[in-house]
């Protein structure tokens, strides 16, 4: 038996280690050596750790054997115990006895010593008595030092990341990393509070095993949750389990669902203010406690220091950008006299500082009184024009007449909402308004809008005044300037005029205009030669650049002799902007000045794809209506002889019966002859009807109305014509298909439409298939030909009027643009598949 002095030295050892776990195994190899044993483990466990194990004994023990003592170890043990076992891998006979002593105070279990050897050799007096408590001391303090040194180390880190260039995200992850070292928790969250909105977000830290950076939360409303209690306190909240202690219901409710059962939240303060709080939650019951969260609040000092730093460096950059915001507004106002232009700016202005979606200004209209939209940053010209308030009408009226700010947090559920209908169109939900006030009066408005339901803070409004003071100053000095203007003299202000007006009409000209210098480079180009061209209006370069290829050169050589000649020309071509076939008329002036001849030329895009069409539509309209009135005549006009026809058969059918004719041999086939007269006649007096009945207007009146019928009847109407003579139509129409409400005449016109389109389409050869049925609450109609197909850059052009598909021998899109046009009145489509060599499907939906 070894001396007490030599145990006492082993606690010693335990203190000088570079780290317990080491210092564990240095002291059980002394133990086995000391007691004489064979093997033996030594277990420690600290608070905020998983069990720290090391085993000792002869080199080659077995590794079924270290693990045994290692789940030994591991295991507490009521007190002292001296048994009698058969170690893994050994044989019966060869018992061994095994010593389990546990470490540290009877109330203060830190650990276990386990120690094998042979029986008789280890007794429980192998251990002094004190021992166990010496050893399990200086282990707990030795692990005390190190937890303090890793708080130290953790506080140093972050500490570090505050002094440094590091992102709030950066010191998070740092934070969440080292409380993890500290504290056992399932999950760790930061809390920030915005006392202004009464809400605050939750931003789920990084626990080890997740991203490194901690993605934001969402926003929640403070009132009625654990986070309000600790803003009314100051201090932490704990809860040991929120399925027995009491909690705010929505606290509750969310923790619930993630399966948490113990909370603490640790106030994050600067200054005496609460920034937020520090959320740690567990699922086990009572997991938390208070010196867990006495190290969480020693962390979350720096912590909130450097939310305090983000917050005031957010509030330094956000008040630089408003001042930068404040300073542009002023020299707008102060730099120009032309109010659009300065509006513009404090729109553009505002929308940027106060993180909006959009901006508008509204004036007093003197004449009537009403606050008209006099600039908007994105809202479409017919809008603007639609927009008349009166003072006291919706928010905007109210804040005019109120003369100050008024918002709406959701203009979909206000009231007092003029225009809820435009709201919803244009997306927006919450508007704040400020007036434009010059001294007391009211003469206008300006409006900020969201796309987010959104609280405006009271700093947003008073930014808002602010900017509506700029506005107000700049209508004003408008005005006076208008007012001042007067008293110049006419041929000054008639220049003026002239140049503001020149300007003006050279950005709202309809036509699209380019100057050009002598190397057909573009100088300039307004907003609708941009728009033509489907070029940035700030782009510079060869003009020939923004064409497509094919009308390049000719463009170039047009140009060029325009220059040369030094005389008006113009010409027009067809070509493909962005995906669509436009006709453009080119005009070029070729500039003259005294200084200098020929330098520059005028370039006028004119679009006259539309008028081109209407052209188009137009003689063609005419030379089918003509059509069809020649038709009509033919068709009236035949009706009166086949009327003769048939009846002059019907009269000699009647006489073959009487008198010496009923005794001649022939009358058997005199009676057949005359039958297929008659019968031929009305079929023929029938084609007339129908082609009548065709070329009829057929109104714009709506019945339900048979489907299937007006297909038949276009089919019969067409199975007349020579051309289709070669191909089939086959029908496939449900006999169960319900009535649809539609004009009957329309209806058959665009079956006529389509058949005819498809039946070209072939050729005159191939099978056309049509078929009804009832898909979903809706009426398809679809007819599916043999032809070509139809090339996919093409498929977008089908229903143009006078586009007509190459190669030729597929029609035109006249008949299809008139069918959708009838399909589209009646609240239907046409869908359209087709490949090239693999046919045309064109299905026609229709409502019930």
């Amino acid at each position: 038996m070894k001396s007490g002095r030599a145990f006492h030295d082993l606690a010693t050892l335990i203190s000088t280690a570079p780290s317990v776990t080491e210092g564990l195994a240095g002291t059980l190899r002394r133990l086995v050596d000391l007691t004489g044993a064979t093997a033996g483990a030594l277990a420690f466990r600290p608070r905020c750790q998983a069990p720290i194990v090391v085993t000792a004994g002869a080199r080659r023990a077995p590794v079924a054997l270290r693990r045994w003592l290692t789940t030994v170890a591991a295991t507490p043990a009521r007190g002292a115990r001296l048994t009698r076992i058969v170690p893994p891998g050994a044989s019966r006979s060869r018992t061994a006895a095994l010593l389990r002593v546990p470490l540290g105070a009877p109330g203060g279990r830190v650990g276990e010593l386990v120690l094998l050897g042979r029986i008789g050799g280890l007794t429980a007096a192998t251990v002094p008595a004190g021992f166990p408590h010496e050893l399990g001391t200086a282990i707990d303090r030795r692990c005390d030092r190190e937890r303090l040194a890793l708080r130290a180390s953790v506080l140093d880190r972050i500490t570090g990341l505050l002094t440094s260039r590091h992102t709030l995200d950066e010191v998070f992850a740092a934070f969440a990393e080292g409380a993890a070292k500290l504290v056992r928790f399932d999950a760790i969250n930061v809390s920030l509070l915005d006392a202004e909105r009464g809400e605050f977000e939750v931003i789920d830290l990084p626990a080890p095993g997740f991203p490194a950076h901690p993605p934001r939360g969402t926003w929640m409303a403070l009132e009625g949750t654990l986070l309000a209690r600790v803003v009314a306190a100051g201090a932490r909240v704990r809860v040991d389990d929120l399925e027995r202690d009491p909690a705010p219901e929505a606290s509750l409710r969310v923790f619930a669902a993630l399966g948490y059962r113990a909370v603490a939240l640790v106030p994050l303060t600067s200054g005496g203010t609460v920034l937020g709080a520090v959320t740690l939650a567990a699922a086990r019951p009572g997991a938390l406690d208070d010196m867990d969260l006495d190290v969480v609040a020693e962390l979350a000092r720096p912590l909130a220091l450097g939310i305090e730093q983000r917050r005031l460096a957010d509030e330094s950059v956000r008040g630089a950008r408003e001042t930068r915001a404040l300073l542009a507004a002023g020299r707008a106002v102060t730099a120009s006299l032309d109010v659009g232009r300065t509006i513009q700016v404090l729109l553009a202005e505002a929308r940027g500082v106060l993180g909006v979606d959009s901006c508008g200004l509204l004036t007093i209209d003197p004449a009537t009184d009403e606050l008209v939209m006099a600039a908007s940053l994105d809202m479409p010209p017919a809008t603007v024009s639609t927009v008349r308030l009166r003072p006291g009408e919706g928010v905007t009226g109210l804040a005019v007449q109120q003369r100050r700010p008024m918002q709406s947090r959701d203009l979909w559920a206000d009231a007092r909402a003029k225009y809820p209908h435009l709201a919803r169109t244009s997306g927006f939900r919450s508007m704040l308004v400020a007036p434009l006030l010059i001294g007391d009066q009211a003469i206008g408005a300006i409006s900020v809008l969201r796309h987010d339901v959104h609280d405006f803070s009271a700093h947003e409004e008073e930014l808002l005044v602010a900017l509506a003071d700029q506005a107000a100053i700049a209508l004003e000095h408008a005005r006076l300037y208008t007012e001042l203007e007067g008293m110049v003299a006419d041929r000054t202000r008639e220049l003026d005029t002239q140049k503001r007006f020149v300007e003006v009409v050279l950005e709202t000209l309809p036509l699209g205009v380019f100057v050009l210098d002598a190397d057909l480079n573009v100088v300039r180009v307004n907003r609708a030669g941009a728009r033509a061209l489907a070029c940035d209006p700030a782009t510079r370069g060869p003009f020939v650049r923004f064409l497509p290829d094919d009308p390049a050169p000719l463009v170039r050589e047009f140009l060029r002799e325009a220059f040369h000649s030094q005389r008006v020309g113009s010409i027009e071509e067809e070509m493909i902007i962005a995906g669509d076939s436009k006709i453009f008329r080119l005009t070029a002036a070729p500039v003259e000045s005294a200084s200098d001849r020929g330098t520059h030329a005028v370039l006028l895009v004119e679009d006259v794809t539309l008028a081109k069409g209407l052209e188009r539509q137009m003689l063609l309209t005419e030379r089918l209506t003509t059509a069809g009135r020649l038709a009509a005549g033919v068709a009236h006009e035949l009706n009166n002889p086949l009327a003769t026809i048939a009846g002059c058969a019907e009269s000699l059918q009647g006489r073959l019966g009487h008198g010496e004719s009923a005794a001649m041999a022939e009358v058997g086939d005199f009676r057949h002859y005359l039958g297929l007269i008659e019968e031929e006649a009305y079929r023929c007096k029938e084609i007339t009807g129908s082609l009548l009945q065709f070329v009829r207007d057929p109104g714009r009146r709506r019945e339900p109305t048979d489907l299937n019928g007006a297909v038949l009847k276009a089919v019969e109407l067409l199975s007349h014509q020579f051309r289709f003579a070669a191909s089939r139509v086959a029908t496939d129409l449900d006999p169960m298909l319900p009535p649809v409400a539609a004009n009957e005449g329309q209806l058959r016109q665009v079956c006529l439409g389509l058949a005819s389109n498809a039946l070209e389409a072939m050729a005159g050869r191939g099978t056309l298939t049509i078929r009804s049925r009832l898909v979903r609450g809706e009426i398809e109609l679809e007819l599916e030909d043999e032809g070509p197909g139809i090339a996919e850059e093409n498929l977008a052009r089908i229903f143009d009027p006078f586009f007509t598909t190459k190669p030729p021998g597929q029609g035109t899109g006249l008949g299809l643009a008139i069918a959708q046009g009838i399909v589209t009145d009646h609240g239907g489509r046409i869908e359209v598949r087709s490949a090239p060599g693999k046919g045309s499907v064109f299905r026609v939906v229709l409502p019930l």
